[in-house]
């Protein structure tokens, strides 16, 4: 990731986020609402988490893991406190 210049992280992040949000709405049925991405220190980068809450209960937080390549975004799994749930769950 240390070679991504900061134009590509706005678009990287930008397209996580829309992921995260997809995802919590489809697949878990949240208003997620995103407030920051983290990347991976990695090498090869590939991964960022997505850190947000729940519009309807903002108390409750959630970390999205979305794994990037070329221009395919995914969602690897979902945190909530101490809680991590897997996609492949």
């Amino acid at each position: 990731m240390n070679s991504c210049n900061h134009i590509e992280k706005d678009t990287i992040s930008k397209r996580a986020k829309e992921t995260a949000v997809e995802f919590m709405k489809e697949k878990e049925n949240i208003n997620f609402v995103p407030k920051d991405v983290e990347y991976t220190n990695a090498v090869g980068g590939g991964t960022v988490w997505v850190e947000g809450y729940d519009k309807e209960e903002p108390s409750q937080k959630y970390s999205v893991t979305v794994n990037y390549e070329d221009d395919k975004y995914t969602v690897g799994g979902v945190g909530s406190g101490d809680e991590v749930k897997t996609d492949q769950e």
